[in-house]
């Protein structure tokens, strides 16, 4: 049972659409990407816990983040909007 995954790193510009089927996910790590927008299956992650976003290109949430239960849900919001300087 997968309870931690880390993707970071890796230059991805999207997430597929299958990472809802990681419902035991409590860490997902996607920081240092190019992620422009995160999938509507996010929703299925139930016990995530830890969703850590920072230093990616995303612009604003998709509502589905808002749908994650777990009440210790911690997002990581450090540089997560793109900046231009």
């Amino acid at each position: 049972m997968l309870v931690e995954f880390d993707a970071s790193n890796n230059n991805l510009f999207i997430l597929p659409e299958d990472i809802g089927k990681l419902t035991n996910l409590k860490k997902l790590s996607l920081n240092n990407n190019k992620l422009e927008t995160l999938p509507k299956s996010i929703r299925q992650l139930r016990q995530l816990q830890i969703l850590d976003l920072r230093n990616n290109v995303l612009t604003l949430l998709p509502p589905e983040v808002g749908e994650l239960t777990s009440t210790a849900l911690f997002l990581k919001f450090f540089y997560l909007f793109h900046r231009i300087d």
